[in-house]
C-alpha cells in the first residue's frame, strides 16, 4: 500500500507537466519576494492565516506592522 501511494503522488511524475508548471510559476510570481528572502519557522510561526502578526510569545504582547 505505501509503494502505491509512493508512486501515486511522486513528484517526478508531474513536474514536466505543463499545466502544473504554469500553476506553480504563477503562484511563485504571485507570492514570492526575493528581496525579503524567506520566512525562518520562528518568524512563520508569528503570522496566523491571515497573514498578520499574532502575539510574540518571547515577548508576551501583540505585535503590529
Amino acid at each position: 500500500m505505501e509503494n502505491t501511494l509512493r508512486r501515486m503522488y511522486e513528484y517526478q511524475r508531474f513536474e514536466n507537466n505543463p499545466r502544473l508548471k504554469n500553476l506553480l510559476n504563477d503562484a511563485l510570481s504571485r507570492y514570492s519576494f526575493p528581496d525579503e528572502g524567506e520566512l525562518s519557522d520562528d518568524e512563520a510561526g508569528l503570522l496566523n492565516a491571515a497573514g498578520t502578526q499574532v502575539a510574540d510569545p518571547k515577548r508576551g504582547k501583540e505585535e503590529h506592522s
